[in-house]
């Protein structure tokens, strides 16, 4: 986040990040509305991304349904490299902060490159994917979200402690120019569309996830301040040679320094399962369709996770940079799921509920119209669909 700062300027990337948290989770919400009144039209309880888009095509105008085959297609290709890109990074980002921490504690170095660090993670990152759901990952994600909490609090204070070094030396807006890559990070930042409908899916109380207080809103508000805080901070005090992740800028010669580049290591480690749990989900379906038993199913899926594992990692040995990376993830792949398609499935799945001069197209007014707020949870879809 400092990096997309240094993009932005100082006060444009703090104005910024509350601006788009909240129309990334805006678009979020209609994606749920919009998918639990489709699962109500098709008569099924709940419905994946792709799933969702292919529905809203099909009970769209008529000129939108012969493309809704061929749009969940486009949407399941651009799901799996987006969530694959983010594995791609949060290797690079566990083989550097492995790589700078151990060299800093070693007194001659380990001479070991970031690619035999990436080498050496391999297995650990194939035992916990292969975690069958994600009930399996919520203790790791729980372990991770409280040691990365942790670290980013550490994190503040050594740049809080460096602040008047680089007050002087950033500018309160930067350039035109680099704007596209300060939005295309943040987007990237912010960006989790692809696993909300599996998480509420698999939610004990999936009438939790949304609302003025639900998880969604709650956890993108930490999130907003976090994001704000460590950005700020971050650029105010290393300035133009703030790197891609801020632990790499902390001090090379203390201890609390270089045990808080291992631990956020780990609790990336232990989340890396639920990036790539989006294309393992996707190819299920197909594991099942083509293996009759339940022996061949199972060495299905874990050769098609240990596949998928292996090509992140050989795309990760080839990332030069990973700020540029993660650029390129949210320029591409995240803007079109975070904010390019949830208002077109919005439109189509509520196309003959437009109103007079079409204005509930812009307003977003129709869910109450077309029911869907009445029921809120998967649970209430079956019950009304067993009736």
């Amino acid at each position: 986040m400092p990096q997309a700062f240094m993009n932005s300027g100082l006060w444009v990337g703090l104005a910024g990040i509350p601006i788009m948290g909240l129309i990334c989770v805006y678009c979020v919400f209609r994606l749920v509305h919009c998918s639990r009144a489709l699962c109500l039209k098709k008569k099924v309880p709940a419905l994946s991304y792709d799933e969702t888009v292919g529905a809203a095509f099909e009970f769209g105008p008529e000129c939108s349904k012969k493309y809704s085959n061929r749009v969940a297609v486009v949407i399941k290709v651009i799901l799996a490299l987006t969530q694959m890109g983010f594995g791609c990074i949060y290797l690079v980002f566990i083989a550097q902060n492995m790589k700078h921490a151990i060299d800093s504690i070693m007194i001659t170095g380990t001479g070991i490159t970031n690619l035999g660090f990436l080498g050496m993670a391999i297995l650990p990152v194939l035992l916990v994917c292969f975690a069958p759901n994600l009930k399996s990952l919520a203790p790791f994600s729980l372990v991770a979200g409280v040691v990365q909490f942790a670290g980013l609090v550490i994190i503040i204070y050594y740049c809080a402690r460096s602040v008047s070094k680089g007050a002087e030396k950033v500018p309160a807006f930067n350039s035109w120019t680099t704007m596209p890559l300060y939005l295309a990070s943040t987007i990237y930042a912010f960006e989790g569309i692809g696993l909300v409908l599996p998480l509420e899916s698999q939610m004990k109380n999936p009438e939790h996830l949304l609302g003025y207080t639900g998880v969604l809103s709650t956890s993108t508000f930490l999130v907003i301040c976090l994001y704000a805080t460590i950005g700020f901070y971050g650029y105010l005090s290393y300035g133009n040679s703030v790197l891609g992740s801020i632990s790499l800028n902390l001090p090379q010669d203390e201890g609390l320094a270089q045990a808080v580049k291992i631990t956020m290591a780990i609790s990336i480690y232990l989340t890396y399962p639920l990036q790539v749990y989006v294309v393992f989900d996707m190819l299920q379906p197909l594991i099942n369709s083509k293996f009759s038993t339940n022996v061949s199913r199972i060495v299905a899926d874990y050769s098609s996770r240990t596949c998928i594992v292996l090509l992140t990692f050989g795309l990760a040995a080839a990332i030069p940079n990973i700020g540029l990376f993660i650029s390129l993830v949210g320029a591409f792949s995240s803007t079109s799921l975070s904010l390019i398609f949830p208002p077109i499935i919005d439109i189509l799945t509520f196309w003959d509920d437009k109103g007079r001069y079409n204005w509930k197209l812009l307003m977003s007014e129709h869910t109450r119209a077309s029911g869907s707020s009445s029921f809120t949870t998967p649970a209430e879809i079956t019950r009304f669909i067993n009736l």
